[in-house]
């Protein structure tokens, strides 16, 4: 079983640490990260959340143009401006790839309906 799954079964609360082994699991599964990131309000746990390269949640999810995750995150409003010790943010990240998950968004932020 993955671990966002045996957690979430479990009610255990979900750390820094869990949830980047959920992030980073073989078996990754974008529907049980977004229920540990929603979980008891971990907004703070996701905030702060980095990897051992200093790369934020919010940062790899783009980086790895995981949109649903992106939009969840994104709605969170985590910190879009945050730079990790090479000096990147999300998106300069976004860019480099040439994913355009995150200006799409931000530009639906912004439209009015």
């Amino acid at each position: 079983a993955d671990i966002a799954e045996i957690y979430l079964k479990n009610g255990f609360p979900v750390t820094d640490k869990v949830l980047g082994e959920a992030i980073w699991s073989k078996n990754y599964n974008e529907t049980l990260v977004k229920k540990l990131i929603n979980k008891n309000n971990q907004d703070t746990v996701v905030k702060n959340w980095k990897d051992n390269q200093d790369y934020s949640l919010f940062m790899i999810a783009v980086g790895s143009d995981r949109i649903e995750l992106v939009n969840e995150l994104y709605k969170n409003q985590v910190d879009l401006n945050y730079k990790n010790q090479l000096g990147l943010t999300a998106k300069k990240i976004s860019k480099k790839y040439w994913f355009d998950t995150l200006e799409t968004c931000i530009e639906m932020e912004n439209m009015v309906w």
